[in-house]
């Protein structure tokens, strides 16, 4: 006669000890997901900014490598100076904004770069005065946002085949208007009158307690700042 074998219940202990290891096992796991959301959060918080920060560094190295040259004794309708839009510095210049479904904007185009009173970094074009049938329509480009505020900076080397002493230079005429002695150094406002480009512009950005600070070198400067590197040495040197 064949034995049947009895099954053996789960005791109410065994219940017990199962519950406590799988809510314990649960425990762990929602701790490890927490975890891994709060760290990614917190490296959103970091990257973001700095995401939008190499954005915008990209931005302003193309949008500065187009400015177009400006010749103090003739005027072609190019600009670069500084002035004022919504109670804060703004600046005007024209560059190359290549090709454009527009035939408006192909080519050179004017532009302000300047900063709205919600904090907003924009880029506003125009096409080029010749180029005005009536309308002057306008594109806004939006670079940044959340600034508190801007400041431009600009720098006029000394140069060995420059009339330049001391910031005091010649005057000469500038499209029926005196054209002014641009000091040397760095400064904080550009003038039409100085009928020419900086070597270096700077762009001083405050975003809450962050600053953002980024030179570029113009091409099209009469005194542009070269860099090169010596063979063997791991500093470069910079010359005007």
């Amino acid at each position: 006669m064949a034995l049947i074998a009895r099954r053996h219940p789960f005791s109410l202990i065994e219940v017990l000890i199962s519950l406590v290891l799988i809510s314990g096992l649960l425990s762990l796991l929602f701790l490890s997901y927490r975890q891994t959301a709060e760290l990614k959060k917190g490296m959103a918080e970091v990257v973001e900014p700095l995401r939008e920060e190499s954005a915008l560094l990209r931005r302003l190295d193309r949008l500065f490598s187009e400015v177009c040259a400006i010749d103090g004794e003739t005027d072609r309708g190019h600009f670069f100076f500084t002035s004022t839009c919504e109670n804060a510095p703004s600046l005007v210049l024209t560059y190359n904004n290549g090709i454009d479904r527009d035939q408006r904007f192909c080519g050179e185009v004017l532009g302000r770069l300047y900063l709205t009173s919600t904090g907003d970094l924009m880029l506003a074009k125009w096409p080029l005065p010749a180029k005005w049938k009536g309308d002057r329509e306008c594109r806004e480009e939006l670079l940044l946002s959340g600034i508190t505020s801007l400041e431009f900076g600009f720098f006029e080397p000394p140069h060995h085949r420059s009339p330049i002493v001391d910031g005091i230079k010649p005057k000469e005429n500038l499209a029926g208007r005196e054209r002014e002695a641009i000091p040397k150094g760095w400064g904080s406002l550009w003038k039409r009158e100085y009928g020419e480009l900086p070597a270096i512009v700077e762009l001083r950005i405050e975003s809450g307690s962050n600053t953002i600070s980024m030179k570029f070198s113009l091409h099209e400067s009469r005194k542009p700042i070269r860099t090169w590197w010596i063979k063997g040495s791991k500093s470069n040197k910079e010359a005007a």
